[in-house]
């Protein structure tokens, strides 16, 4: 009698015992993919199975192979709401926009509770510069799953961007309190510090999420970003353009106000000194708002930063 020798072990729970080991292995994704395709042999029918393989390819950049895994994974299973969710999730990241949108919205209706399909799906409308529709997105995650580090994270990238720091800092400590060694959630929590105009804490923050991922592009530059503002020569113009950022019309509403001031000035007859060394000061902090940044870069060069 013929056996099989990859067939499933008597009594072997090969969904629960593949899906656990690949969580185990997922920081690292070609473990993963080598238990999920050792899985796949054992099980070429596993939907599951070829949907993770999708979403581990794809985080190698392997988009077209994910493709076809997650539609392998549809193929045999069309109403698992998470299948269709890391299809949607995949094609988001490939810029298939309306696609992905198409496969949330399908994924949600077999589901309407999944929390995590609408952290997908708020994903795909922040990116697309959808703000508001993100925000009610992830909320109404947050009304199913409360103690869900990654929506209370993306809760405090959409508000930071609707400049509403108070509440973004509020959702990204509730981030770092539900995920302290999750890498996004030190970096959503980066941005919120800058945003509160501390660049040192941010780069701090900056850091600790490249400790966790040191290879996230996305980190990388953001650190390197922060870290540019923290140079002591670039300093006072980061805070200084902060500050212009929040006053309407930026660099021209400051032109103006100089040359109002000047014109009062010269009207009131005050000494002619006093007028020369507030116009040599306006002078001196453009030509400072000029050569702070290539100043900062040129200085990074000769001392780079420590990740």
């Amino acid at each position: 009698m013929e056996t099989n020798e990859n067939a499933p072990e008597q009594g072997y729970d090969l969904e629960t015992i593949s899906i656990q080991k690949v969580a185990h292995f997922m920081d690292s994704d070609r473990l993963a993919e080598l238990e999920l395709k050792r899985t796949l042999q054992m099980d070429p029918d596993f939907a599951m199975a070829h949907a993770l393989l999708g979403m581990v390819l794809f985080q190698q950049d392997r988009t077209d192979e994910a493709e076809e895994s997650a539609q392998t994974a549809m193929a045999l299973d069309p109403e698992d709401d998470t299948i269709l969710g890391l299809y949607g999730t995949i094609l988001c990241g490939m810029g298939k926009n309306s696609e992905a949108e198409a496969m949330f919205l399908s994924a949600l209706r077999i589901d309407p509770m999944n929390a995590s399909t609408y952290r997908s799906y708020s994903s795909l409308m922040h990116k697309t510069g959808h703000l508001n529709k993100a925000k009610r997105l992830i909320e109404r995650g947050l009304q199913l799953s409360p103690d869900s580090a990654s929506l209370h994270n993306a809760h405090a990238a959409v508000l930071g961007e609707e400049n509403k720091r108070a509440e973004s800092r509020e959702s990204s400590q509730k981030g770092i309190a539900l995920e302290p060694g999750g890498a996004y959630s030190h970096f959503v929590r980066g941005h919120t510090l800058l945003a509160d105009l501390k660049p040192f804490q941010a780069r701090a923050a900056f850091r600790q999420a490249l400790a966790i991922e040191p290879s996230d592009e996305d980190y990388i530059e953001s650190f390197h970003e922060v870290d540019l503002c923290c140079r002591f020569v670039y300093l006072p113009y980061f805070f200084f353009s902060r500050l212009l950022d929040r006053i309407p019309g930026n660099f021209i509403t400051l032109w103006v106000a100089f040359i109002v001031t000047h014109r009062v000035l010269l009207a009131m007859e005050v000494r002619e000194a006093l007028v020369t060394t507030f116009a040599f000061s306006y002078l001196a902090l453009a030509i400072y708002t000029w050569i702070a940044t290539p100043l900062a870069k040129f200085w990074v060069k000769l001392r780079p930063a420590r990740l």
